[in-house]
């Protein structure tokens, strides 16, 4: 099962599909109209699932980027300056791979793994296996393992 985004968290520079499946980051602000759920400081889309079982992926297209899994982002959600960075996985229940430039890195309870990736990917999948309690990241292109 794939994830479906929720237009009404999308921060106005994500642009979504029309069938919620896919975000593209732009630099102009999208003209989505205002909803209490919506990300103001962060570039954050929620999706309107809760996963509580089973197995789940999805992918992330390439350039650079943050894939960012958290177990409860409503906490981060207000509009103040005095939310915490949400990219820094700043808590035991986030998760999040990072890439910037050729650099990745995995990132998780505000410690940061730096990864070796030879062939950088177009695209990143992330597979969640929620009896396991194992989270990972792959290159979708090959589909070899980033980090889990």
């Amino acid at each position: 099962c794939s994830p479906t985004l929720n237009p009404n968290s999308a921060h106005r520079q994500l642009q979504m599909s029309a069938d919620l499946s896919t975000v593209t980051w732009k630099k102009e602000e999208q003209p989505y109209s205002d909803h209490g759920e919506r990300f103001k400081q962060w570039e954050i889309v929620l999706c309107f699932e809760n996963f509580s079982s089973g197995g789940h992926y999805w992918e992330v297209d390439g350039g650079d980027f943050v894939a960012l899994i958290s177990a409860d982002f409503k906490t981060v959600r207000t509009s103040t300056h005095t939310q915490p960075y949400p990219y820094n996985s700043v808590n035991e229940v986030s998760w999040s791979l990072k890439k910037w430039g050729n650099a990745y890195k995995a990132v998780h309870n505000e410690t940061e793994t730096k990864l070796t990736v030879r062939d950088a990917p177009k695209r990143v999948g992330v597979h969640l296996d929620w009896e396991a309690g194992v989270l990972s990241f792959y290159s979708a292109d090959s589909m070899s393992l980033l980090h889990r």
